[in-house]
């Protein structure tokens, strides 16, 4: 090669011959482990620890270049045992290494997102059975903590942020943050660079008491069918009515600030 005939022509590097040649070796296989820890590390709309990318990197890299290197051997020995049809595979083994070249690709994603949120894996199988009442308590927690950053005039926070701080699943601090946009509680800000989204309280924190976000976020979705009504359904309601006024009057409301 080239490089191989530049060493041995070269008084000095024809001592480290060997030495050279096995890292121009290493070079490609090199980049590619840095190419994907990168698009692991910037690419996300979100921030990715390093060490989550690195991880994800070395290993969908590593697939990367076996696969690569099955689909050349695979490829010169079906041309070579069978010269008139061989061309014809080319194209769609190309096809088939290149699915597979982009299943691993987002499976490294896959595999970043589960290393930097491992700590939380045990409870995604929980996330899925919460009770509507501890969602209500968790949604009192998570804009508390919002509310809190806003009123200590911190920086807002993000999603991955209040999941870290507060040790919930990312999901369910997506959901609930989902919920409280619903109920027009929370606003978004974006960040210096205009990728990172933010939240902050979306009216004056002096006015929201609890009992009244308890109550916005038990009326979330759809509370009636049309056109549906029946005698039990109004008694029922205004004995639900009855309970909710007793449950404010009694509760001993707080506003959330005070939380």
């Amino acid at each position: 090669t080239f490089i191989q005939t530049h060493v041995e022509s070269n008084e000095f590097l024809r001592n480290y011959a060997n030495q050279i040649m096995q890292i121009v070796q290493w070079v490609p296989y090199s980049l590619i482990l840095i190419l994907l820890t990168l698009l692991y590390w910037i690419i996300p709309n979100t921030k990715v620890k390093f060490r989550a990318a690195l991880i994800a990197g070395i290993l969908a890299g590593t697939a990367y270049q076996f696969t690569q290197w099955g689909y050349i051997n695979f490829q010169v020995g079906f041309s070579r045992y069978n010269a008139i049809y061989g061309s014809f595979a080319a194209l769609p083994l190309f096809l088939v290494w290149l699915q597979l070249s982009w299943f691993i690709i987002l499976i490294g994603a896959e595999l970043s997102f589960a290393i930097q949120n491992v700590s939380k894996s045990d409870f995604v199988s929980d996330s899925l059975k919460l009770s509507h009442h501890y969602r209500i308590k968790l949604s009192l927690i998570i804009f508390a903590k919002i509310v809190k950053q806003f009123t200590t005039g911190e920086r807002a926070l993000n999603d991955v942020e209040i999941s870290d701080r507060l040790q919930l699943p990312i999901k369910v601090v997506r959901d609930i943050i989902d919920d409280l946009q619903a109920i027009n509680l929370l606003s978004v800000t974006l960040g210096a660079e205009k990728q990172e989204v933010y939240y902050q309280p979306a009216h004056d924190v002096s006015n929201l008491y609890i009992s009244t976000i308890i109550a916005n976020l038990e009326n979330l979705g759809l509370n009636e069918f049309k056109n549906f009504t029946t005698a039990e359904e109004e008694r029922l309601n205004a004995i639900l009515q009855k309970f909710e006024k007793s449950r404010v009057e009694n509760s001993g409301d707080l506003l959330i600030k005070d939380l």
